[in-house]
């Protein structure tokens, strides 16, 4: 009989302005801007290469269709050297839940891994909108870049914004 590789949902991950794993404080954050959350260690051992997520928010007001917000992967890697633990890919980012104010700062350092689009018709400024994604990363330390491309702002409450992200290792049966 043949073997089987299945995917195994690991332990959950949160970047959230209060209250998660990792600090990222998108609350209120206004349109055409950004935020960078902290900075996420998988340590030096072996981890998942696989994440699987959503990303979970809340307009201030009604958003207008078509709305998008994009999200970015910010890869970290160590350097051998005792140089600085974390570069990221394009250089130009910190390494702790800050402000971004230019979205090619994200685009010349982090990957695309989705866009959250307001879908048609949305309810009210209470609806939850939410998009999942996927990625795989080698990088030792991780960081979420969102940019908010629409024109409204996102809610003052910090437990209406979340994104979470699972390691999903293959398991070979």
């Amino acid at each position: 009989m043949a073997n089987l590789l299945y995917r195994k949902q690991e332990t959950r991950i949160t970047f959230e302005p209060s209250g998660g794993t990792i600090t990222f404080t998108i609350t209120s954050l206004g349109a055409a801007d950004g935020q960078i959350s902290n900075q996420l260690d998988r340590g030096a051992s072996s981890h998942a290469q696989r994440y699987a997520g959503a990303f979970r928010t809340q307009f201030a007001t009604i958003p207008v269709v078509d709305e998008v917000i994009r999200i970015y992967l910010i890869e970290g890697w160590e350097f051998r050297d005792g140089g600085t633990p974390a570069v990221k890919e394009g250089g130009d980012l910190p390494g702790t839940d800050n402000a971004i104010t230019d979205e090619s700062r994200f685009t010349a350092g982090g990957i695309l891994i989705g866009r959250l689009v307001v879908p048609p018709s949305p309810a009210a400024d209470t609806e939850y909108i939410s998009l999942p994604f996927e990625f795989e990363t080698e990088a030792r330390y991780l960081q979420i870049g969102l940019w908010n491309d629409a024109v409204d702002a996102l809610t003052a409450t910090a437990g209406e914004h979340e994104v979470a992200m699972y390691p999903v290792p293959p398991e070979l049966q």
